[in-house]
C-alpha cells in the first residue's frame, strides 16, 4: 500500500456519474528492454479462465509475470470485486479472500490506507455500491465491467432525505472513513459486523436506520450491529444532531449506469487508454512489484497481471514499463492497482484443497489487503475430460523411486476424485513398478509413465541413468570442536557421464573410521577427544569420503628471527618507534623489541608499528582461526593489535591484548573473526594508545608466534572416493597439444622471473594457446606460438582446430557485465554444428550470483552436450577444480599465488585433437 495522497479529504459522498476524462497526455515514451529469453506455461483454471506464467529474461533483468485471462462471454464464471469474510474494515490476505468466497483465482485490488482502513477508490458489484470513490478534488480512476469493460472516473454525490425536517443532508462517503471522522459516513454490512461506536472518537454520533426509519441514536456509545437490513450514519461532529428517533428517511443515490455495472474497482492510475500508454494520476516511481487489470478492445477479455520485484532476484518494473507489458499482453485499456508488498496472485481450481500463491510476494509472505478482484466458477461437476500426471523427480537410478501424482478434471476444469475412477498405469522404455502414487524403475533408459481411463490418458517422462558411480554430500571435510555436531545432507550421485540424481538421506549408509564420533541418523556428533578420521557415505557402490578432524592443534611459527625483514612506522607525526632483535627469548634464537614513545596530542589515537616483510605483504600464516604470541609487557597499559591480510589483499585489524598492564612474559591469543577467512598473512604488529592526554614511552618484546589450526586429517588411513571416470581424459602422448591457461598474479613477486619464464616455456610446447586472464606484455611476448588473450569482451574463434567462445562475465553474471553478450552467445550456439566446443569465462559459472541466469546458461549448454557435443567450460578461479556434470566438463584454473609454495597449484589444460576426437589433461608446469 502506498500513502500517496492526503487521504483525509477523499471520503466525500457521490452521485456516480461515469465521466471519461478527455485530458490525457501524449503517449508515454519509454525505453523497452530487449528480451534475451522467455519461458511460458499455460494452464486452464476454470471455465473461461487461463493462467499464464511467463519468466522473461531481459537486458534489465528477470521479470516474473503471472497473467489471468478471463473470457467475459463465459456464462459459467463471474468476475467481481471481493472483500474478506469480516468486511471492508478488516484487511485479509488474497488467499483468505479467495477461500472465504470460494473463488478459483484472485489478485489484490485497490490502493488503501492502513489506519483507518480505507481504499482510495470505488468498489461496486452487481449494480450495488459497496465503497464510494474518492473526492473529485482527489480523484482516482477505476476499472469497470458492465456491458463492456474499460477505465475511467466516477464523480460522486449522495444525500439522505429527512421527511420530518424536509431536508436533504449531504453524505460524504460510503463504507469509507477518515480522521478526524467529522464528515458523514454511511456504514452497512459490507463494512463489517459492527459500526464504529466510540472506537475512533468519543464524540462520535451514530444514527441507526432500519427500513428507512431512524431506530436509535448513540453519542459516544457502543457500536451497532450491522446486517443486510440496516445501515448507520456516523460522524464525530454536530452534523447528525437534526436526526431524531422515528424520523423517516430516504437514501438517494443517483448513479447513472450503476444498474449495468457487474463490478468496478479503484486503482492508482490509468496506464493504457484506447491502446495508448498514459499516466493519469498516482505515479508510483521506481522498479517495483506491480498488479494491474485491463481489458481488450471489445471487452471480451479481462486481463489480470502481477509482476514480481524486490525478491528472488526479480527486478520489478516501472509503472511506464508495466503499461507497455499490459498492452503487449492484450490490454486496450488498463489500470494500475496496488503493488509493492501487496502484489499477490492466488489460484485454487474448484475441487482443489490447497491454494497456490503463484507469484513471489516481496515481503516473503502475503500482505493483508482491503479488497481483491476474483473469479468464481459456477460450473457444474461433469464427467472426466482429461488427466494430469507428474513425477516428483525427473532423474533416477534403478531401484530408486519417486512419488507421482495423477489428477483428473472435467471439461470445466473442476478437479475430480480419482478414487471414483478406474485409472490404469503403464510403463514404457524401462522395466519397473508403477502405481498412481509411486514409480520405481528396475532398469535404465527413458521411462514414459502413462495414466489412462478408457481412451483418456496423460504421460510424463523420467530419465533413469545406468549406475551411480560418484556420491557427493554438502561437506567434503569437517572440523569440529569436541561434542559439536553437523548434519550431512543434500546427497547426490552421478553416473559415468556426470548425470546428477539426488539421493534421499534414508538411502545413505554411514561408516565411521577412527575414534572421532558417531552418527545419529544423518547427523555426525564429535567425540570429546582430539582425533582425526573420516566418514564413509555409501549409496550402493558409490562412496563419498569426508575427512574429519576433531579439535585443533597449535603450530609454532619460528618467524621472529634475525633473518626477518622488519621496519617501523608511526601515526601520527611525532610518535616515535624503533625495533631490534634481542637475545632474551621464549623460543628460537631471539625476540623482537618494539620501542615506542607517545607524546600527548589534542585528540585522536597514536600507534607505533612493527612491519613484517612489508615489501611482500607480511609473513605467511595460512588458514587459521586463532593467532597467538608471547609478549613481555612494560606495564604501561597500551593496546596491542595486529594487521592481517586476506587472500584478496584486504587488510583487517584485530586486537591481541586490550591492555599491556603486565611486565613478565605472557602468552596471549586472539580469535580471528569468521568474516576473515582463507589464507592469511601477518603484516604488522603495533602498540596503540587511545587516550590523547597520556604521555609515555616504553619497550615490549615479542616472540613465539603461533597459530591454532584445525587438526590435520590423515587421508592415508581413508579409502578412496569413487569418481565418475571421464573418458575424454588423455592417456597417450603422441599429438602436440594446444593449451588454455592463466598467468598467475603475484607470480614474479613471490617466485621470481624464472617462474614466468618456465610457464612461458610450458605454453611454447603447444601449437596454440589461450590465456584467460590479464598478463604482462613481457610475458605475453615471450610466448612465441599462435596465441590469444581473452579480454573484457565477447570473442570467438578457433584454437588448435577447435571452436572456442569467450564469454565476458563478472561476479553477478553475464548480463551484468554486458547485456549484448547473451545475444552473441545464443547466435554462436545456434550456428555451431561441430563436435567439440570450448567455453571460456573470467569467473566460474557456479560462482555468479544470478543463479537463475546460471541455470539458463547451463540449460543452453546442456542442450549442446545432450546432442553429442564434447563441451568444456573453463574459467579463471581462486582454485583448481574439475567436475564432469551432465556430460559437460567444468574446469577452474587458479589465477593467483599468495606465497612461494602456492606455485605448485598453478595449472593449465592441454588438449589433444586427433581427427575429431578431443581429449584433455590437467597439466601442472611447476610439479616437474
Amino acid at each position: 500500500m502506498k500513502r500517496l495522497r492526503k487521504f483525509i479529504t477523499f471520503i466525500l459522498a457521490f452521485i456516480i456519474i461515469l465521466s471519461f476524462k478527455s485530458v490525457y497526455a501524449d503517449e508515454v515514451k519509454i525505453n523497452i528492454p530487449k528480451t534475451i529469453h522467455e519461458d511460458k506455461k499455460i494452464e486452464h483454471i476454470g471455465p473461461g479462465l487461463v493462467h499464464e506464467e511467463i519468466l522473461r529474461f531481459t537486458t534489465n533483468g528477470w521479470y516474473n509475470i503471472n497473467v489471468l485471462r478471463y473470457n467475459t462471454l463465459d456464462e459459467l464464471s463471474t468476475i467481481r470485486a471481493y472483500k474478506g469474510d469480516e468486511g471492508i474494515s478488516q484487511r485479509k490476505t488474497v488467499s483468505s479472500i479467495l477461500e472465504s468466497n470460494d473463488l478459483i483465482a484472485a489478485v489484490n485490488g485497490d490502493y488503501f490506507h492502513y489506519n483507518p482502513v480505507s481504499t482510495l477508490g470505488i468498489m461496486a458489484n452487481d449494480g450495488k455500491l459497496e465503497i464510494s470513490p474518492a473526492d473529485p478534488d482527489y480523484k482516482t480512476p477505476s476499472f469497470f465491467f458492465g456491458k463492456t469493460a474499460g477505465v475511467g472516473y466516477f464523480d460522486r454525490d449522495i444525500k439522505i432525505y429527512n421527511h420530518r425536517i424536509k431536508k436533504d443532508i449531504f453524505v460524504n462517503s460510503y463504507n469509507k472513513i477518515s480522521s478526524p471522522y467529522s464528515t458523514i459516513a454511511i456504514l452497512d454490512s459490507n463494512w463489517g459486523k459492527n459500526s464504529l461506536g466510540s472506537s475512533k472518537s468519543k464524540k462520535n454520533v451514530e444514527v441507526l436506520v432500519v427500513e428507512n426509519t431512524v431506530k436509535d441514536i448513540r453519542r459516544g456509545g457502543k457500536p451497532f450491529e450491522l446486517n443486510e437490513n440496516n445501515y448507520v450514519l456516523s460522524s464525530a461532529s454536530d452534523k447528525l444532531d437534526e436526526f431524531q428517533i422515528g424520523d423517516r428517511v430516504d437514501l438517494k443515490i443517483n448513479l447513472p449506469g450503476l444498474e449495468n455495472l457487474k463490478f468496478a474497482i479503484g486503482g492508482g492510475s490509468i496506464i493504457v487508454k484506447d491502446g495508448k500508454l498514459t499516466l493519469t494520476d498516482i505515479n508510483s516511481k521506481g522498479n517495483n512489484p506491480r498488479t494491474g487489470i485491463g481489458a481488450n478492445e471489445d471487452g471480451s477479455e479481462i486481463i489480470l497481471v502481477t509482476i514480481d520485484g524486490r525478491s528472488n532476484n526479480y527486478t520489478g518494473v516501472s509503472q511506464e514499463l508495466f503499461a507497455h507489458i499490459m498492452r503487449e499482453l492484450g490490454a486496450y485499456n488498463a489500470l494500475n492497482l496496488d503493488g509493492g508488498g501487496s502484489t499477490t496472485m492466488a489460484i485454487r481450481q474448484k475441487g482443489e484443497k490447497d491454494t497456490q500463491i503463484v507469484n513471489n510476494p516481496s515481503g516473503k509472505k502475503e500482505r493483508p489487503v482491503v479488497n481483491a478482484v476474483g473469479i468464481k466458477s459456477n460450473a457444474p461437476i461433469e464427467e472426466l475430460s482429461y488427466l494430469k500426471l507428474s513425477a516428483n523427480k525427473d532423474a533416477l537410478f534403478p531401484g530408486l523411486g519417486t512419488p507421482i501424482s495423477v489428477s483428473a478434471y472435467d471439461k470445466y476444469h473442476n478437479r475430480l476424485n480419482i478414487e471414483n475412477l478406474n485409472i490404469s498405469m503403464s510403463l514404457t522404455g524401462v522395466l519397473g513398478d508403477v502405481s498412481t502414487k509411486y514409480f520405481t524403475p528396475q532398469s535404465s533408459g527413458k521411462a514414459e509413465i502413462i495414466a489412462s481411463v478408457g481412451d483418456i490418458s496423460a504421460s510424463t517422462t523420467v530419465n533413469v541413468f545406468n549406475e551411480a558411480i560418484e556420491l557427493n554430500c554438502n561437506k567434503d571435510r569437517i572440523n569440529l570442536a569436541s561434542g559439536q555436531s553437523v548434519e550431512l545432507k543434500d546427497f547426490y550421485a552421478k553416473d559415468e557421464n556426470g548425470n546428477k540424481v539426488y539421493i534421499p538421506q534414508d538411502k545413505i549408509s554411514f561408516e565411521i573410521i577412527g575414534d572421532i564420533g558417531h552418527m545419529e541418523g544423518s547427523k555426525f556428533v564429535a567425540n570429546n577427544t582430539s582425533a582425526s578420521g573420516g566418514i564413509l557415505c555409501h549409496y550402493l557402490n558409490a562412496i563419498d569420503v569426508i575427512g574429519v578432524s576433531v579439535g585443533t592443534e597449535k603450530l609454532e611459527l619460528d618467524i621472529l628471527e634475525k633473518d626477518l625483514n622488519i621496519s617501523n612506522s608511526t601515526y601520527p607525526e611525532g610518535v616515535g618507534a624503533n625495533s631490534d632483535f634481542k637475545d632474551e627469548k621464549v623460543m628460537g634464537e631471539n625476540s623482537v623489541a618494539l620501542n615506542y614513545s607517545f607524546p600527548s596530542i589534542e585528540k585522536g589515537n597514536r600507534a607505533a608499528y612493527l612491519n613484517l616483510n612489508a615489501d611482500s605483504n607480511g609473513v605467511y600464516l595460512g588458514r587459521t582461526n586463532v593467532i597467538g604470541l608471547n609478549v613481555k609487557g612494560d606495564g604501561k597499559g597500551a593496546l596491542l593489535k595486529a594487521v592481517l591480510v586476506d587472500k584478496n589483499n584486504k587488510e583487517h585489524s584485530i586486537v591481541l591484548a586490550n591492555s599491556l598492564d603486565f611486565t613478565e612474559w605472557k602468552y596471549i591469543e586472539a580469535k580471528i573473526p569468521n568474516s576473515i577467512n582463507g589464507e592469511l598473512r601477518l603484516k604488522r604488529i603495533y602498540i596503540a594508545e587511545t587516550d590523547a592526554e597520556k604521555n609515555y614511552s616504553g619497550e615490549i618484546l615479542l616472540d613465539g608466534i603461533c597459530v591454532l589450526k584445525p587438526r590435520e586429517i590423515d587421508y592415508e588411513i581413508l579409502p578412496k572416493k569413487t569418481y565418475a571416470h571421464d573418458h575424454l581424459i588423455y592417456l597417450k602422448d603422441e599429438v602436440l597439444p594446444f593449451s588454455i591457461g592463466i598467468y598467475p598474479t603475484n607470480l614474479d613477486k613471490y617466485c621470481g622471473y624464472e617462474a614466468s619464464k618456465k610457464l612461458a616455456e610450458s605454453f611454447n610446447q603447444s601449437s596454440d594457446v589461450l590465456i584467460l586472464n590479464k598478463t604482462t606484455d613481457k610475458f605475453f611476448d615471450s610466448i612465441n606460438i599462435k596465441k590469444a588473450k581473452m579480454g573484457n569482451g565477447f570473442s570467438s574463434g578457433i584454437v588448435g582446430g577447435v571452436k572456442y567462445i569467450n564469454i565476458y562475465a563478472n561476479s553477478k553474471g553475464i548480463r551484468s557485465a554486458n547485456t549484448e553478450t547473451w545475444f552473441k552467445l545464443i547466435k554462436e550456439l545456434e550456428n555451431f554444428e561441430g563436435k567439440n566446443l570450448i567455453i571460456t569465462l573470467p569467473t566460474p559459472i557456479h560462482s555468479m550470483s544470478d543463479k537463475r541466469e546460471t541455470d539458463l546458461l547451463m540449460r543452453f549448454l546442456n542442450e549442446k552436450a545432450q546432442a553429442g557435443v564434447n563441451l568444456f567450460v573453463i574459467a579463471a578461479s581462486n582454485r583448481n577444480h574439475v567436475e564432469l556434470l551432465d556430460s559437460i566438463r567444468y574446469i577452474e584454473l587458479k589465477t593467483n599465488v599468495s606465497n612461494e609454495w602456492d606455485i605448485k597449484n598453478i595449472s593449465k589444460v592441454n588438449f589433444y585433437l586427433s581427427d575429431e576426437n578431443l581429449s584433455y589433461i590437467i597439466d601442472k608446469p611447476y610439479n616437474e
